[in-house]
């Protein structure tokens, strides 16, 4: 049989520059792959993820903001009734101490206990000023609303009704000493005023008050409202155009249906596939284990490759000074005549 340099002869085939243009090629591919990777990683973390992130938010503003409007639906009856009001409670929620999410839920709270839209809205305004000019925030603001609807809901001024509000805003009990002359629930049911009259009559009280300065606070606060109602334009319009509620209803389908077909499967079965799918979780882990074990492995073996060599040098270092012992002689005089010399002046 010809071997290859005869049959290099005979065919006058040179493979040789084939070769070498082909690990060019290759060369080539493996730098354009690694470009392409490089640029890949850059657009997604520059434009994939940023864009990701801005559909998450709008769409999370979305459904916060429509939360919100489905809550005044349910108050005042109708969709365009609910919208109208919102843009209103828009305005209210950028004076000092105020937001949307909680003058909305205020505006809802005092609307079911009979209150009209327009009532609510400047209650809310007039115990708002008031809130900010306590120096407090939402959660005192809540507790004043909450107290208003128990005063509206049942009638009349309690005076566990009165308490909240005034330990809230200590400023309320110099408004209701000027304005009804009187601090005290008793006091106020004795005159015959219903919880209508207290109520109107405190908010044009308060009315009276100076406004509160925002401040920088209140500014971060009106662009965060504002940011967050442009966000749900945009989580409108994705929600709108991906048809989003379908595609989850969907999705809840299809996994009603993966859980009720495994359901319907026999014990036997339905292990089986358990056991199988934690196999496959543990795959990755393991591989990864495995790789670290190999690694410290190496790591040992070249570690113990080092300590061998290192007692080799030694054993050949002394078996030369066994061979040769005036080195041994002269060192130890050089170590006697240092140890020495610090003593001799």
């Amino acid at each position: 049989m010809a071997n290859a340099a005869q049959l290099n002869l005979k065919l006058g085939i040179d493979v040789s520059n084939l070769s070498r243009e082909l690990g060019k090629v290759e060369s080539k591919l493996a730098k354009f792959g690694s470009q392409m990777q490089n640029i890949g990683s850059t657009m997604t973390q520059s434009l994939t993820l940023p864009i990701i992130g801005l559909g998450a938010a709008s769409l999370k503003a979305f459904a916060d903001i429509e939360k919100l409007e489905n809550g005044l639906i349910a108050i005042m009856g109708s969709s365009e009734a609910a919208s109208t009001e919102l843009d209103k409670l828009r305005k209210v929620a950028e004076n000092p101490g105020l937001a949307l999410p909680e003058v909305v839920k205020a505006s809802a709270t005092l609307q079911s206990v009979g209150m009209s839209a327009d009532a609510a809205r400047e209650t809310i305004t007039q115990f708002g000023n008031a809130t900010a000019r306590a120096g407090e925030g939402a959660e005192t603001f809540d507790g004043v609303i909450v107290a208003l609807g128990q005063i509206s809901a049942v009638g009349k001024v309690t005076q566990e009704d009165l308490n909240q509000i005034k330990g809230r805003l200590p400023e309320f009990a110099d408004v209701m000493k000027n304005e009804f002359g009187v601090v005290t629930a008793e006091a106020i049911n004795k005159m015959g005023l219903s919880a209508e009259d207290f109520i109107n009559r405190s908010v044009s009280a308060l009315a009276k008050l100076d406004r509160a300065q925002g401040g920088l606070g209140n500014t971060f606060d009106n662009l965060k409202d504002n940011v967050s109602a442009s966000l749900a334009e945009f989580g409108k319009a994705i929600n709108e155009s991906l048809n989003l509620e379908a595609v989850a209803a969907s999705l809840s389908r299809y996994i009603q249906g993966l859980v009720d077909g495994f359901k319907s499967l026999n014990p036997e079965t339905q292990g089986f596939i358990v056991k199988a799918t934690l196999l496959v979780a543990a795959i990755g882990p393991v591989i990864f284990i495995v790789g670290k074990l190999i690694s410290t492995y190496g790591a040992l073996v070249g570690a113990t490759k080092l300590i061998v060599q290192g007692i080799g040098s030694i054993s050949k270092a002394f078996a030369y000074l066994a061979a040769n012992p005036m080195i041994l002689v002269v060192t130890a005089a050089i170590a006697a005549l240092g140890a020495i010399a610090p003593y001799v002046s």
